[in-house]
C-alpha cells in the first residue's frame, strides 16, 4: 500500500515488519532501562535491561538485543529513546557508529501515552522504555541523523557563546540596578552606559560624593588613565554635567565601601565575559570559513540585524522530494532553484499554507509544520540521500559562486537600506553581477534613493 508524503506516520507503521524488535529505552543520567517488544507490541524479555552509562553498559544492551534477536529469529532492529536532556548523545552515537537504526521519541508522546498498557498515571523505568516501544511500534518517531564535524563544532561554540551572551545580559542588569540606587542621574549624561568615558568614571569615582570635589580639569585627568581621547570639546562638556549632577545627586548613600567594591567585581567580570565573547565571534568567523557557501553568502553587508538568509523554510519541491535541501534556497537574492532553473521555490507547508521557521535544534524537528506535516519522506534511505550529488544548473548562481578575491571586495562596500527587502527585489543578484562586470545595469530594477546620514558607515 502506497501513502503521499504527508502520511509519513503511515508510512513508518508500514515500515514494521514481523522481523523487526523493537527496543525501548528510558535514559537517565548514571543507569538507563530498556525494554523489547516485537511488531505487535509483544513483550519479548524475560524482565527489563538496567545499564550503565559507560562502554560496558553499551556493550551488555547490545549483547542483550542480539541474544533476543537469535532467540526470536528476528532479523531487524530499531532502537527508540527518548532525547532526555543531554544523557542520550554518548548512547545514541555509539549504536549509530555500530550502523543500528536509532529513532527518537518524543517526551510528550510518552507522556501522554503511558496509561495505554495498564490505565495507571503510574510512572517507574520499565514501563517508560516500554511506552516509548509502543511509540516506535506505532510510528510517533523521528529519525536521528548525526551532522559533519563542522556544524557539530559550530553548534558547540553557539551553544557556549549563548550561555555567555545570558551572562553577559545578567551582568548588565546588575550593573544597571547598581548605577538606578547610587548614582540615578548617569542616564541622563550617558545615554549608553557600556561606552569608554562611562566605564572610566565608574573605575574612578562610582559615587555621586566622589565627584563633588573635582573640578573639570582633575576629572578630564583621571579618565586619560583608562582611554585616550578623555578631552576635547566633548570631555569638558561631559565632565561639567557629570559634576553638576552629582551635587544634585539623590542616590543612596549608605553602604558606599561595600557598594563600591561591588561595582568593581561586576565591571571586571563583564570586561572579562566581553573578551570572551570577543574571542567566541573570531571563532566563529574561522569556523566559517570551513563550511561550504558560508563566505559566499556573507559577503554582502547591511545594517544590524538584517541578513541573507529567509527566516523560514524555503525549498524547491524536486529536491525535497529526494530528501534534499540547500542553504542556496535560503538565500534572499535566489528565486528559482539553482539545481531545477525552473522550478519555483516555495515557502509554506503544503498541508496547510504556514511558514516554517528555519531553524535546527534539540527540541524541534528540522523541516516539519507545527500542523506535524513533514516536507520530506523521512523514509528515503542514507545511502540513497548521501548518493543524490545535484549540480548547479544556473549559469548566474555558479557565476555569484565563482566571484574572486576582488570582486567580493567590491561587493563588500555595497550598503543595503534596513526598509529593503531585498527578497523581494527582483532580479538583484543579476544586477549586482552586471554591476561588477562594468555592464549596463538592468532596467528594469527599481534604485532606491537614500540620502548619507552620520551612521551610514558606521557598520562593522
Amino acid at each position: 500500500m502506497k501513502f503521499k508524503q504527508s502520511d509519513a506516520q503511515n508510512q513508518r507503521i508500514e515500515r514494521m515488519t514481523t522481523s523487526h524488535l523493537v527496543v525501548g529505552i528510558d535514559m537517565a543520567k548514571e543507569t538507563h532501562v530498556a525494554q523489547a517488544t516485537n511488531f505487535q507490541g509483544i513483550v519479548v524479555s524475560n524482565r527489563h535491561l538496567s545499564f550503565s552509562n559507560s562502554i560496558e553498559g553499551f556493550e551488555k544492551l547490545n549483547r542483550w538485543m542480539t541474544e533476543l534477536q537469535q532467540k526470536h529469529r528476528i532479523k531487524k532492529l530499531i532502537i527508540g529513546m527518548e532525547p532526555t536532556g543531554h544523557y542520550w548523545f554518548n548512547l545514541a552515537n555509539w549504536l549509530a557508529d555500530k550502523e543500528l537504526h536509532v529513532v527518537m521519541v518524543n517526551p510528550a508522546t510518552t507522556k501522554r501515552n503511558k496509561e495505554n498498557r495498564d490505565n495507571s498515571p503510574s510512572k517507574n523505568d520499565p514501563k517508560d522504555a516500554l511506552v516509548i516501544a509502543d511509540s516506535v511500534s506505532l510510528g510517533f518517531y523521528y529519525e536521528y541523523t548525526r551532522q559533519s564535524v563542522v556544524f557539530q563544532r559550530l553548534r558547540t561554540i553557539m551553544s557556549d557563546r549563548e550561555f555567555w551572551v545570558s551572562n553577559s545580559v545578567r551582568l548588565q542588569n546588575r550593573i544597571i540596578r547598581w548605577l538606578d540606587i547610587r548614582f540615578p542621574e548617569y542616564p541622563s549624561v550617558f545615554k549608553d552606559w557600556t561606552c569608554k568615558r562611562l566605564l572610566a568614571t565608574l573605575k574612578t569615582f562610582p559615587c555621586p560624593q566622589d565627584l563633588e570635589t573635582y573640578a573639570i580639569p582633575d576629572v578630564i585627568s583621571a579618565w586619560r588613565t583608562h582611554m585616550q581621547r578623555a578631552g576635547g570639546s566633548t570631555g569638558m562638556k561631559k565632565a561639567a554635567q557629570l559634576i553638576a549632577h552629582a551635587k544634585r545627586s539623590v542616590g543612596d548613600r549608605t553602604a558606599v565601601e561595600e557598594s563600591k567594591a561591588d561595582l568593581i567585581r561586576l565591571i571586571e567580570e563583564y570586561e572579562r565575559v566581553t573578551t570572551m565573547l570577543e574571542q567566541i565571534e573570531k571563532d566563529i568567523e574561522s569556523l566559517l570559513s570551513e563550511i561550504p557557501m558560508a563566505q559566499q553568502l556573507r559577503i554582502l553587508r547591511t545594517y544590524p540585524g538584517d541578513h541573507f538568509i529567509r527566516e523560514h523554510v524555503t525549498y524547491c519541491r524536486r529536491c525535497i522530494r529526494k530528501g534534499y535541501h540547500s542553504i542556496l534556497h535560503q538565500f534572499t537574492l535566489i528565486h528559482q532553484c539553482p539545481f531545477h532553473p525552473k522550478s519555483k521555490l516555495y515557502d509554506y507547508c503544503p498541508k496547510c499554507l504556514k511558514l516554517i521557521p528555519y531553524r535546527l535544534s534539540d527540541d524541534c524537528t528540522g523541516f516539519q509544520c507545527k500542523c506535524g506535516n513533514r516536507l520530506y519522506d523521512e523514509l528515503l534511505s542514507f545511502k540513497r540521500w548521501r548518493e543524490h550529488k545535484p549540480k548547479i544548473s544556473s549559469p548566474l548562481v555558479n557565476r555569484w559562486i565563482q566571484l574572486d578575491e576582488n570582486e567580493r571586495a567590491e561587493l563588500k562596500s555595497f550598503i543595503f537600506i534596513r526598509e529593503l527587502d531585498l527578497d523581494k527585489v527582483p532580479n538583484l543578484m543579476e544586477y549586482l553581477i552586471s554591476s561588477l562586470e562594468n555592464n549596463t545595469p538592468l532596467v528594469n530594477v527599481k534604485r532606491h534613493i537614500i540620502k548619507t546620514h552620520s551612521n551610514l558607515y558606521k557598520q562593522k
